[in-house]
């Protein structure tokens, strides 16, 4: 076990929120993804100290795409726990998944405000051929697209 230096700050837990955005008719998902598209993941992001999190999601989907969102329309999906390597640094994340409606359809090409970010629309049938973070959230998707309103979560 690894002893904590008292007087060192130990590394943060990050909480990303992050947005369900699927067009049913189509069976699709919004995925953000970086330029390279070496990943992908929901939209959202970090909160902020102190920002309730329904706000903070409003707050990063209107910075990455411009799009007004009604924080009060958000429904909960579930969370899940992630530790991964960034720039060889290990980062440990919580994040928390809500259902969020903007009437948008997948044919409608959604542009980043962002630059190292872009977005694209996935079949829900695609999403184990793609590099999807967390790795647990393509089986989270399926059972959310199917309409059931249940809770997951997924441990480390």
């Amino acid at each position: 076990m690894k002893l904590i230096d008292p007087m060192q700050k130990p590394p943060a837990i990050e909480v990303i929120a992050r947005a369900l955005i699927i067009d049913t008719e189509a069976e699709k998902v919004l995925l953000c993804s970086t330029k390279d598209k070496s990943r992908y993941y929901l939209p959202g992001g970090h909160i902020e100290f102190g920002e309730p999190v329904h706000f903070g999601l409003s707050r990063e989907i209107w910075e990455e795409m411009g799009v007004e969102t009604s924080a009060e329309k958000f429904s909960f999906l579930g969370g899940s726990e992630n530790i991964f390597m960034q720039e060889n640094e290990r980062m440990h994340e919580i994040n928390l998944f809500f259902r969020v409606p903007i009437g948008i359809s997948s044919h409608k090409e959604i542009v980043s405000r962002e630059e190292h970010i872009e977005f694209s629309w996935v079949s829900v049938a695609d999403l184990a051929m793609i590099p999807i973070l967390p790795e647990s959230l393509g089986g989270m998707i399926k059972e959310w697209t199917k309409g059931k309103p249940q809770i997951l979560w997924h441990d480390l």
